[in-house]
């Protein structure tokens, strides 16, 4: 298999598949899988790896070895995990094995350089000397890109070795190590083909180590930025570093083009004027294009910059150099809102050209994506983003990177919010990048699960898309999400709001397969408890009437959802509901709708054939509660329970089966046949198999009196139904049998006149409705919408 699909694959499966679960698994179990993984592609024979990034999983001395047989060309190797231990045999396998490797990574040195490495590399005592058993550490001799984060004083003796034999070494990047092996790195002096040199999130003292730095003459990249402005302290230190010592470091690097001075004091502090400027042009002197300003070949100036009025550079130190990048994220002084800054890409907080470079350039150093995103969100939440699909790319690039750490999930999910507010709003998402946010959100809350702010932002971003369409390709996980983490015990009530609303959104126009996941997922029980602590409590919020609404398109024509009700005590919730919340209409309909599916399982109907159920049931076929609706549902149960037979009914003598079917003949002719509904059939087979009930003529009046209200107020969606299920012509056996009465008769043939002229009118078809929701519409509390959003309402 070719080396760009094997590590394309290698990739996808331990960073969107392995590291997502990370915490919810032990370190063990986690290891465990990557083990298994890469040894599958432990013989370079069959498959051929050349780029390799563990990141922040945890790996074995066998997981590497199996990886590094492929001759690797770049390798990371992960930031301690949960406690996760490296091999100390790390360093060995990599000399064995990496011959070819240009690019090395290691997140953590003090995971590789441990104790044990003492008895590899001793060290003794010479003079003021420090020597080593070989003069070489890392045996790489096409090695050209090295990073050694957190390299702490513990292991500043094996700097020299670390950088002897590795000539080729073009780029080093010592980010987070501690100030005592900066001070060392005169050997870095010694590296003549050195062009990138990143000294992030160091406290070192500036004046010293300008000096050193100043020694690496070939320096194109320079950065020295921190996470933070600098405190009191630091600002004291700093300011020694004036514009003349900034200068002389410029004038000891001809060459540099990339200055990353983020967080720093080194802009210095300009007294004059700054400017917001919105429009992200970075308009220069004239001054600085001709006498003071020379361009290297593959550095052109700014659009526009030719215009610019003649002024003074407002950047001590920094007077008569162009930058291609300059990152000022964070610095004192409104240092990126000053104007003539000389450089093409800069970051920074003063337009969103600036603010999207800095979430693209930092998207690996949480604490200055923490602070980029923050300005993002601002600007999104004023509707100020203009470039909605490069945020939106650059969002999820950064979520992708930082899934453990909190303030970027917080920061990024409430921008992803309004980006894709105004994006979905305005155009279409192509399927693809729709499905990418969906999986990014679950993954984000894989880690965040207790982070009630970011579940919440995570929610309101999947409200925005259509449901259940858009998330029918992780239906299963989008269920098991909904149901473990948003509906999970003292969950705060708006974000068990949020679950249960999308879970009923879940279930609308879905297939039985998906209808099952729900209650195989434990939706119907999670509902059930819920429920059982308002009733217990006879207290009714706004999360009762959407609970038993799930229900109802949960258990929709699914036997099994149906029998997890009833098993649930699902029964003895519905009648204690009845008692205490029969003014509550909605309420009413959804239980009653729910009763009506679970009357369509034949082996449960014994269930409902109870003195107190019948009696509610008869006392319901009076209601005028929601027009018809709870009325048409409680005869609609009483007419599955007749349809078994007078035998089934031998073991209730009160109230007597001829008493309840005159109510249900007298509630049925009460109604009025051009009602209104709040209902969704997407097939008539329950009723159409009433239809055959001559034993019980009042049974067919129920059901043909629905097709005949179905078919006359919504004759386009439902005449078309039901000639495609063959109904006409189970109407025309009713009208030609002598059994059923008038009432009965005339409602069929009424039926049947409709179904024809439909036959005759090419122009119309069914509606297949989605019953999708979307934030804005369907969110019950949120917006002062109390609509449902189920097949049923």
């Amino acid at each position: 298999m070719p080396s760009n699909i094997c590590d394309a694959i290698f990739g996808e499966v331990l960073h969107k598949k392995i590291y997502p679960r990370a915490a919810s698994h032990s370190m063990d179990k986690i290891s465990d899988m990557v083990d298994v993984f890469v040894e599958m592609f432990a013989d370079p024979e069959k498959t051929h790896l050349r780029k390799v990034h563990f990141l922040y999983l945890p790996i074995s001395g066998s997981t590497l070895k199996d990886a590094m047989v492929h001759k690797l060309t770049e390798l990371t190797l992960p930031a301690p995990h949960r406690g996760s231990i490296y091999g100390k045999n790390f360093i060995e396998i990599i000399n064995e094995h990496g011959q070819n490797l240009r690019r090395l990574k290691m997140l953590d040195v003090r995971q590789i350089f441990s104790p044990h490495f003492d008895s590899t590399f001793t060290r003794r005592s010479n003079g003021n000397e420090a020597v080593f058993g070989r003069d070489y550490i890392l045996k790489c001799p096409q090695l050209c890109q090295l990073s050694l984060h957190c390299f702490t004083s513990e292991y500043s003796h094996l700097m020299e070795p670390l950088f002897r034999n590795l000539d080729k070494l073009t780029h080093i990047d010592l980010s987070h190590s501690s100030p005592v092996c900066i001070e060392n790195l005169d050997c870095l002096q010694k590296l003549t083909g050195l062009i990138s040199l990143v000294l992030y999130d160091v406290e070192m003292k500036m004046e010293q180590a300008f000096k050193m730095i100043g020694g690496c003459k070939k320096l194109r990249h320079l950065d020295v930025s921190k996470p933070r402005p600098d405190s009191e302290l630091s600002a004291l230190l700093v300011e020694k570093i004036n514009s003349t010592n900034m200068q002389e470091l410029l004038k000891n690097l001809p060459d540099l083009v990339s200055l990353d001075i983020s967080g720093t004091h080194l802009a210095g502090h300009f007294k004059g004027n700054v400017e917001d400027d919105r429009d992200g042009s970075q308009k220069l002197t004239d001054a600085l294009f001709t006498k003071k300003m020379c361009y290297t070949a593959a550095l052109s100036p700014p659009e526009g910059a030719g215009d610019a009025p003649l002024s003074e550079c407002q950047f001590p130190g920094l007077e008569g150099r162009m930058f291609e990048f300059l990152g000022l994220l964070d610095c004192p002084h409104n240092a990126c809102s000053r104007k003539n800054i000389p450089a093409i890409k800069v970051t920074g907080s003063a337009n969103e050209q600036q603010i999207m470079t800095a979430v693209q350039v930092y998207s690996e150093r949480p604490k200055m994506l923490h602070s980029a995103l923050n300005h993002l969100f601002e600007n999104a939440q004023n509707g100020e983003i203009k470039d909605l699909k490069t945020a939106l790319l650059a969002v999820l690039d950064a979520l992708e990177r930082n899934f453990e750490h909190d303030n970027v999930q917080l920061a990024g999910s409430a921008s992803l919010f309004f980006i894709l507010k105004e994006l979905l709003e305005n155009e279409d998402m192509p399927i693809k990048l729709k499905r990418r946010v969906l999986s990014t959100l679950l993954d984000v809350i894989s880690y965040q699960a207790t982070e009630n702010t970011t579940l919440r932002n995570v929610l309101l971003v999947i409200c925005q898309f259509k449901i259940p369409d858009d998330v029918l390709f992780m239906y299963n996980r989008m269920v098991k999400f909904l149901v473990k983490v948003v509906l999970k015990e003292n969950q705060q009530p708006q974000l068990s709001h949020f679950g249960i609303i999308l879970l009923n959104a879940l279930a609308c126009s879905v297939t039985y397969q998906q209808k099952l996941i729900l209650g195989k997922r434990g939706a119907i029980k999670k509902m059930l408890s819920l429920i059982r602590f308002g009733v217990i409590r006879s207290s009714y919020d706004e999360l009762m009437e959407p609970m038993w609404s799930t229900l109802w398109n949960a258990t929709d024509e699914t036997e099994y959802n149906c029998t997890q009700f009833v098993d649930n005590h699902g029964l003895d919730y519905f009648k204690k509901s009845v008692e205490r919340f029969s003014d509550k209409a909605n309420l009413m309909r959804n239980m009653m709708g729910l009763l009506g599916n679970v009357s369509e399982v034949k082996n449960l109907r014994h269930h409902l054939m109870t003195a107190p159920l019948i009696e509610i049931f008869r006392d319901l076929l009076k209601s005028p509660s929601d027009g018809i609706e709870v009325s048409y549902n409680a005869c609609g149960v009483l007419a599955h329970i007749m349809s078994d037979g007078p035998i089934a009914w031998h073991h209730l003598p009160i109230p007597g089966r001829n008493v309840v079917l005159e109510d249900m003949k007298v509630a049925i002719r009460q109604w009025n046949i051009d009602s209104q509904r709040n209902i969704n059939y997407r097939s008539f087979g329950p009723i159409l198999c009433l239809l055959s009930c001559y034993h019980t003529p009042e049974v067919q009046h129920w059901a043909v009196w629905a097709l005949a209200n179905l078919t006359k107020v919504y004759p386009g969606k439902y005449c078309k139904l039901l000639l495609k299920e063959g109904g006409p012509g189970r109407l025309e056996e009713i009208i030609s049998d002598p059994r059923p009465y008038d009432d009965i008769k005339e409602l069929a043939n009424s039926v049947v006149d409709r179904c024809k002229e439909a036959e005759l009118d090419p122009k119309d078809s069914i509606d297949d409705s989605t019953g999708t929701i979307t934030y804005s519409e369907h969110i019950p509390g949120l917006d002062g919408d109390n609509d449902d959003s189920n097949d049923e309402t």
